[in-house]
This record gives C-alpha cells, structure tokens and sequence, in this order.
C-alpha cells in the first residue's frame, strides 16, 4: 500500500506511479491504495485529494489531536472509498464531485474525549453523483462531539443519490448533536438521512451478558462493531485505533 506519514513536521511518503504528491496536494492518477497517517504530529493539516477521470481509489487515513482540513475533487466516473479513523479530531472535510457519475464513499469513525465538531461538506455539481456518509462517532467522556453533515445538490445536478447515516454512541451523559442538512434544489434527487444519539439497547446488553459474557466485554464488542461495521481493515491498524479505548474507564 502506498503511504504518506506525517511525523511532527516532516513529511515521509512511499508512493508508487499511481499517485503524484507536491505540498500537501495529492493527485490519483490510476486505481490505487493508499494510507494517510496523521497520528504522529500536532501539527495541524490542510490536505486536498483530487482523482483523474476513470479512477477507483480506496484511502484509509488516521489521525489524532488535531484540527484537520480535507478537500476532495472527484473527477468524472471515478469513485474514492475513504476510512477516515480519528481519535480527538476537529475535521473540515469537503468532497467535490465534480463531474459525472462521480462517487465517493466515507466511512468516519471518532473516538471522542474532549470537545470536538466535525463538519462535512458534499457538493454534488454534476449529474449521476452518489455520496455514501456512514459517521459514528462515541463519546467516552462528558464532553460534546457534534457532526454537522451538509450535502448541496445543485439545480442542474440530476439523478443524484446522496445518503447519510449519523450516530453517536454517548458513554457519558454530555450534549452531543448531529445536525444532518440536504440542501437540494431539484427533484429528481434520491436523498435519505439518519440521526441517532443515545446509547446502547440494553436488552442487547442485557442479553450479552446472559451468554456469559462480561460487561466489559459486551461494551468492547458492540463499541468495534458500531466504530468499523463491514469496514475492513488490518489488524494493526485496528489495534491502534482501540488501544484508545479502555473500557474499564466507562
């Protein structure tokens, strides 16, 4: 996989001919993989990624203590899948789908202790775009986390799907929100949106347990399922996102 990592304030990439990389602009040419680590600088990033036409891309990005900018250009039937696994993040994340049957898929997951907002901006500016937002996030503390998720199809932009699924698990009682926006201006749109905050069913909990298994543990299991669903991703790079997690802080 190809991978560019930010240590403090020095950039080290590994890529291959499929990417092209100058100043914190990233360029796909060609159908690629690659991983963005974040985890080991305070500093904080403005990043843009943009695709060639006729690209399928996938991109996995951690990231941890800070305040981060992203914004994507989708070119014309090209389609980005993101994981974007973040522990205490304030992310701006802004996708472009700038030209026909432009695509992206975005799968984020935050591990939040203090007070954080993510905002994510969907701009569909050409016919036959599709957005696919899954953001979960879980709150491990009495501090707010707030996803505000705004998706704009523009007047001339025609036969697009945009769907949002929103939730956040809160472990500790605080006043996180979701704020879901489909700013649409024409009708022939599919567009479905979801928001949930709370905590978890506790007849699955109660169940859980029922089988022997012990709260700690009932949590640890619903936490990874809720945080990476069908996501698949390796052990290591699982391990370090969880490591955040002590359950018996709960």
């Amino acid at each position: 996989m190809n991978k560019i990592k930010v240590e403090n304030n020095k950039i080290i990439t590994d890529l291959d001919q499929s990417l092209f990389y100058d100043e914190y602009k990233l360029k796909i040419i060609k159908n690629t993989n690659v991983m963005i680590d974040l985890s080991e600088t305070k500093k904080d990033i403005t990043l843009e990624i943009e695709t060639k036409e006729n690209t399928v891309s996938s991109i996995i990005i951690l990231s941890h203590l800070t305040n981060n900018y992203f914004n994507y250009k989708i070119k014309a039937y090209s389609k980005l899948n993101i994981v974007h696994l973040a522990v205490d993040n304030t992310d701006i994340i802004n996708v472009d789908l700038k030209g026909k049957e432009a695509n992206v898929n975005y799968h984020y997951s935050h591990l939040n202790f203090k007070k954080n907002q993510v905002t994510f901006n969907v701009n569909h500016l050409e016919d036959d775009t599709e957005s696919y937002l899954v953001n979960h996030g879980v709150t491990l503390t009495n501090d707010k986390l707030i996803f505000e998720v705004n998706v704009y199809v523009a007047d001339n932009s025609k036969n697009c799907i945009c769907n949002q699924d929103n939730k956040i698990i809160m472990l500790k009682s605080n006043t996180s929100s979701i704020l879901p926006n489909l700013l649409i201006n024409n009708q022939e749109v599919e567009a479905n949106h979801s928001a949930y905050l709370g905590s978890f069913n506790k007849n699955i909990l109660f169940y859980l347990e029922s089988r022997g298994i012990s709260k700690n543990k009932c949590y640890e299991l619903l936490l990874k399922g809720f945080l990476l669903g069908e996501v698949k991703i390796d052990k290591q790079l699982q391990d370090w996102f969880f490591h955040y997690l002590n359950i018996k802080k709960v």
